[in-house]
């Protein structure tokens, strides 16, 4: 076997193969829709659609998102030609209150098997 097989017989073999970057895009804009499309359901109460969404987030992007509430408040309001109201409740609290929930609720699921699951709220135009 000469030296130019084996080189090419190593690379093939041997080499690390990363991931391929485009597939890797197309996976992360796959699980942002379906993270989009599961936010009404949580809006609405949904504790499946909560805990899907909490499988696919850390909690620490949904903690991040809540701080820019008042920014999606505000562009909102802007949207729609009126006043903002940063201290009425909005669908974002709602959103974030049952995803904090879901995710406490997962927590103590893990130690202990039979907790009761969590109230969550419906946000009501």
């Amino acid at each position: 076997m000469s030296l130019k097989s084996r080189l090419k017989h190593l690379e093939q073999n041997i080499k690390p193969r990363a991931k391929d970057p485009v597939q890797e895009w197309r996976e992360r804009v796959k699980r942002n829709e379906e993270m989009e499309s599961l936010s009404p359901a949580i809006e609405e109460g949904d504790l499946q659609a909560c805990i899907r969404y909490c499988q696919l987030c850390e909690e620490s992007v949904v903690d991040r998102t809540y701080y820019y509430r008042d920014v999606y408040i505000k562009v909102a309001a802007m949207n729609e030609g009126y006043e903002p109201r940063y201290e009425d409740e909005t669908g974002i609290d709602v959103w974030y209150h049952n995803l904090k929930a879901a995710y406490k609720y997962l927590e103590e699921k893990r130690k202990v098997p039979n907790t009761q699951e969590p109230v969550l709220k419906i946000w009501k135009l």
